[in-house]
């Protein structure tokens, strides 16, 4: 198994949340990790799990609201077998990004690995956004976002 400073990925995602205007606010984004030693690179499937990137545009040192919005994503990832692989905060503490995984081996068919995948993603993004609306008291209409339904499903 490949050893992967998971701490240090998220770290490089949260600066790029917090530097890019195009990441900016709150999302998750699967993650492909791709093997560039070799001259023809490949993506890293064997002995990794499925990676999803939780992340947000918040001040995490300074406003309550947004760890509470994090404690709560990390809530959510639990209903679904899911592992916290790494987090890290930007520089300026203004944008964080959590690495959520699931184990690989779980499944056996290819079907079922990408399965896992999407029912980790699909959780984290409602769960994020189920958060952030608890959290700053929005409701689902207010916000324009629609209401979780993942959860019930898992």
């Amino acid at each position: 198994m490949i050893e992967y400073d998971w701490n240090e990925a998220a770290r490089c995602l949260a600066r790029q949340v917090g530097n890019s205007p195009v990441l900016a606010g709150w999302g998750v984004a699967r993650l492909r990790l791709v093997d560039d030693t070799a001259p023809n690179a490949s993506t890293l499937d064997d002995g990794i799990p499925a990676v999803v990137a939780a992340f947000g545009s918040d001040a995490v040192c300074t406003d309550p609201r947004a760890r509470e919005v994090i404690a709560r994503v990390r809530q959510a990832m639990g209903q679904v077998t899911g592992m916290e692989l790494g987090f890290a905060v930007n520089d300026t503490g203004a944008a964080w990004v959590l690495l959520a995984g699931a184990d690989r081996q779980r499944y056996q068919t290819a079907v079922g690995k990408t399965m896992q995948h999407l029912l980790l993603e699909a959780a984290l993004e409602d769960g994020i956004w189920d958060a952030w609306r608890a959290v700053y008291g929005l409701t689902p209409e207010v916000s324009g976002q629609p209401s979780s339904t993942a959860g019930s499903m898992l």
